[in-house]
């Protein structure tokens, strides 16, 4: 019996990906990738055999509801041509995240609900329209595009003194000045 909707899917995810889940917990280990592989049921020539999504993660993750959910807002937005027979569902692990929280500062939010927040944004907005923006070097007022989160600078990509993000300052004070901007995600630095 083929399976034409997201929702019967879901069952068939959860069954997958609990023992799969289960065994990243006994080995200390979590998702880095997921291919999903769907092998549809025959229909005309035109159509494919198989339709295959992977996944990257942002971070290790083992939580089965997470990753079905992810599954699932990833096929919202790339739905196989025709019904499914076959459901294959493997993963890459890598080393388990270890995380020791602050006493200073508060907890950002986990990498399992910004990816989640991120595939549902795609799925509502479309693929490509969901990013940070970076201004294009071009004289257009409104030359802009949007890149994927994550590629922006981060705490260990700090400038050089005297740079101000890859652009040199101007050195008239005594002492030598950077400006750079600092995202929410990122620390901030003096």
């Amino acid at each position: 019996m083929a399976i034409d909707d997201l929702q019967p899917l879901s069952f068939v995810l959860a069954r997958l990906l609990e023992p799969l889940s289960s065994a990243l917990e006994r080995a200390d280990r979590g998702a880095a990738a997921i291919l999903t592989e769907l092998t549809l049921v025959r229909s005309p020539a035109d159509t494919p055999r198989a339709h295959v999504r992977r996944l990257e993660l942002p971070a290790p993750i083992r939580d089965a509801r997470v990753l079905r959910t992810l599954i699932l807002l990833d096929l919202e937005s790339h739905p196989p041509p025709a019904g499914i027979d076959r459901v294959a569902v493997r993963i890459e692990p890598t080393p388990g995240r270890i995380v020791q929280f602050s006493l200073l500062e508060r907890a950002g939010p986990q990498p399992e609900t910004i990816a989640t927040l991120i595939a549902r944004l795609s799925a509502l907005m479309g693929e490509g329209r969901v990013g940070s923006p970076v201004l294009l070097d071009s004289h257009a007022p409104d030359a802009c595009a949007l890149e994927p989160f994550g590629n922006t600078l981060r705490q260990n990509q700090l400038p050089e003194p005297g740079t101000a993000c890859g652009t040199p300052c101007r050195n008239r004070l005594a002492e030598p000045a950077c400006v750079a901007s600092v995202s929410p995600w990122s620390r901030a630095w003096s």
